[in-house]
C-alpha cells in the first residue's frame, strides 16, 4: 500500500475517533457554559397608525446597567425614534439628499438608547414615502450594539451563507475561464470558455444582490440610498450574462432573441434611472416591468432548451436542460414570494437556485473537461501505440515508412537524408541456443545501446526481426561514424555479462544526388554496406583486405564489431 494512502486510512481513524471521543465527554455531568448566539430581546410593541404614520410602542421599565440598543428593520420608508417624548434618531429626512429620490432604500438600524434606570417610552414612527406602503412589518430588538449586530447576522443566516458560496463559484468560474484563455482552448471549446465567463459574472451579480438583500453588504456601504441603486443594478444586469450564457449553448435561430433580452434589460434599467432622476416615478415603483420581462425571459428560455435539446438534438442544451430548469423554477418561486408578501424582502430561493444551478453547471463543465483529457489520453496511447514496438519500445515498421512517405514528398528533406542500417548478429543461434526470452533480451539491449548512441528516439526504428534503422540530418553526416564506434563499445560492454554474444553489423549512406531518385535509393546502398559486413564477419575475412578491394565510402567505420 501507497505511504499516501496510509496516511489518509490513519487521518480518517484519527477523525472517528476524535468525534467518538468528543461525543463521550459531551455525555458526561460536567458544568455546562453555554454562548447563546442571539442574545437580544424581542419586544412586544402596541402599533397604531396617526397622521400616515404608523407607530409601534413600547415601555421600557428595565434598569440598564450597560449602554443598550435598539434593533429594526425598515424598507423603503422612513423612520423616527422618540424616547420620552424626544426625537433621538431618524433616518430618511436628510436635507442634502438628491431631490429626486423619494425612498432611503432597506436598511437596519441600531439605536442607542442612554444607561438609566427611569422608565422610558420608546416610539418607533414608520413613515411611508409611497402612499400606503409600509414596508416589512417593524420587530424591535432590545440588547446591547454586539448583540444588534449578531442578530442581523442570524437573521438572514441561511441568505448569507449561499450568497457567499454563490460569490466563491463566480470567482471560480472568472479563474476557470482564465485558466482556459490561458491553454487557448486546447482541451476547451470557445463555447465552454464563454459559459465559464458568463456564468462568472452572473455569479457575480447574483451575489452582490443577495448579499445586499440579506443585510450584510450594510457593514460594506453604510448608506441605505446607495445600496437601494446597488440592489437595483444589479437586479436589472445579472440576467443579461444568464442570456449571453443562453446564446452560447443553443444552435438554432431562435437564440438570437437571447440578445434581444438582455438589450430590453439594458434598455429598461437606463430608462428606469432617467426617470427616478427626473423624479417623475421612482425605479421601485416601476419594478413590475422589469418582472414582466423576467417571465417572458423565463418561458422563452424553458421553451428554447427544451426545443434544443429534444428537436435538434444540441447535446450542450441537452446537459444543461435540468440546470436551466431548475433555476427558472426558483426564479418564479422567489417573484411569486415577493408579490404574496406584497413588495417585502426576498426569500432565499433566487440564491439557492443560483447556487444549485452554477454547482451542475460547473459539474458539467469539469466532467466534460475531463472526459476529454481522457479522451485525449486515450489518443496519444493508441498512437503510440500504432507507432511504437512493444518489445523494444523503438519507433516500429509503420512509424519507417510513413517517415518514407514524409521524405519522399519532402524534396528539400530527402536531399538533406541520410540513413544508417543495424542488424542483430546471431539473433537465430541465440534463441535456438538460449531460448526466445534471452533473444527478446538480446534485442531489447540492442536497442538500449542504439538509443544511447544516437541520443534521437524519434529516428531510431525497428523494422524488422532483429533489423533497426536510424534516419540522420546531413549534419550529423560526419559524426555517424563516431556514433557507430560509440555504439560499440556499448555493446561491448554489455556482452562483458552475457552467456551469448551481443553484436550488429551496420551499413549507412546518405543521399547522393547523381544516384538517388528516392529514399529506397539511400536505403539500397546502406543495405549493400551491411550486407558485406556481414559476409565479412561470417566468413572472417579481414577488414583490411576488404580495404583493398572497395572504395572507401562503401566501408562500414574501422570502429564496427569484428566477431
Amino acid at each position: 500500500m501507497k505511504i499516501e494512502k496510509k496516511i489518509w486510512l490513519s487521518l480518517i481513524a484519527s477523525v472517528l475517533f476524535a468525534v467518538i471521543f468528543s461525543i463521550w465527554i459531551f455525555r458526561q455531568d460536567t458544568v455546562r457554559n453555554e454562548l447563546p448566539f442571539d442574545n437580544t430581546t424581542s419586544l412586544k410593541t402596541t402599533s397604531f397608525k396617526t397622521d400616515g404614520a404608523k407607530t409601534e410602542s413600547v415601555i421600557l421599565s428595565d434598569e440598564f446597567h450597560t449602554q443598550k440598543a435598539i434593533l429594526f428593520q425598515t424598507t423603503h420608508t422612513n423612520a423616527e425614534v422618540w424616547l420620552d417624548g424626544k426625537l433621538i434618531y431618524q433616518y430618511g429626512n436628510e436635507k442634502h439628499t438628491p431631490k429626486f429620490m423619494k425612498s432611503p432604500g432597506s436598511c437596519w438600524h441600531i439605536v442607542d438608547i442612554p444607561a438609566n434606570s427611569d422608565t422610558k417610552k420608546l416610539t418607533v414612527k414608520i413613515i411611508p414615502v409611497y402612499q400606503g406602503y409600509y414596508g416589512n412589518p417593524v420587530h424591535l430588538f432590545l440588547g446591547t450594539r454586539g448583540d444588534c449586530i449578531l442578530k442581523i447576522l442570524s437573521q438572514s443566516l441561511g441568505i448569507l451563507i449561499l450568497s457567499c458560496g454563490v460569490l466563491f463559484l463566480g470567482f471560480l468560474s472568472l479563474v476557470l475561464y482564465i485558466a482556459v484563455i490561458r491553454k487557448k482552448q486546447e482541451d476547451f471549446s470557445e463555447e465552454t470558455s464563454k459559459i465559464f465567463l458568463n456564468l462568472g459574472i452572473f455569479s457575480l451579480l447574483i451575489a452582490l444582490w443577495s448579499l445586499n438583500q440579506c443585510g450584510f453588504l450594510q457593514f460594506l456601504v453604510p448608506d441605505g440610498r446607495t445600496l437601494y441603486f446597488i440592489d437595483f443594478f444589479t437586479f436589472y444586469l445579472f440576467p443579461v450574462p444568464f442570456n449571453f450564457l443562453l446564446y452560447d449553448i443553443c444552435k438554432s435561430k431562435f437564440k438570437k432573441a437571447a440578445l434581444f433580452l438582455s438589450v430590453s434589460y439594458l434598455i429598461n434599467m437606463g430608462a428606469a434611472v432617467l426617470l427616478q432622476c427626473m423624479g417623475i416615478v421612482d425605479i421601485f415603483q416601476i419594478l413590475p416591468i422589469t418582472h414582466l420581462i423576467m417571465l417572458v425571459n423565463t418561458a422563452y428560455t424553458i421553451g428554447l432548451i427544451h426545443y434544443e435539446a429534444k428537436q435538434l438534438g444540441n447535446e450542450l442544451a441537452r446537459k444543461f436542460r435540468y440546470p436551466m430548469y431548475l433555476i427558472m423554477c426558483f426564479a418564479l418561486s422567489k417573484l411569486l414570494i415577493y408579490y404574496i408578501r406584497k413588495f417585502q424582502q426576498t426569500s432565499v430561493f433566487l440564491p439557492l437556485g443560483t447556487l444549485l444551478f452554477i454547482l451542475m453547471l460547473i459539474w458539467i463543465q469539469v466532467s466534460q473537461y475531463y472526459e476529454q483529457c481522457i479522451q485525449k489520453q486515450k489518443l496519444i496511447y493508441f498512437q503510440k501505440l500504432a507507432n511504437i514496438d512493444m518489445l523494444t519500445e523503438a519507433m516500429n515498421r509503420n512509424a519507417y515508412e510513413n517517415m518514407i512517405r514524409y521524405l519522399d514528398e519532402q524534396e528539400l528533406e530527402l536531399h538533406t537524408t541520410g540513413v544508417v542500417l543495424l542488424d542483430l548478429d546471431n539473433l537465430k543461434e541465440i534463441n535456438d541456443n538460449f531460448g526466445h526470452e534471452k533473444g527478446d533480451e538480446a534485442l531489447k539491449l540492442c536497442y538500449q545501446c542504439i538509443r544511447q548512441a544516437f541520443q534521437s528516439e524519434q529516428n531510431c526504428f525497428r523494422i524488422g526481426g532483429d533489423e533497426f534503422a536510424y534516419i540522420f540530418h546531413k549534419d550529423e553526416k560526419a559524426l555517424i561514424a563516431d556514433k557507430l564506434h560509440k555504439l560499440e563499445l556499448l555493446l561491448n560492454e554489455k556482452d562483458q555479462d552475457l552467456s551469448y554474444s551481443l553484436s550488429v553489423s551496420s551499413g549507412y549512406a546518405y543521399y547522393q544526388p547523381d544516384t538517388d531518385m528516392d529514399f529506397k535509393d539511400i536505403v539500397r546502398r546502406s543495405d549493400t554496406m551491411l550486407y558485406r559486413e556481414k559476409r565479412r564477419k561470417k566468413y572472417h575475412i579481414p577488414l583490411l583486405l576488404i580495404r583493398c578491394f572497395l572504395p572507401e565510402s562503401n566501408l562500414v567505420h574501422k570502429g564496427s564489431r569484428m566477431n
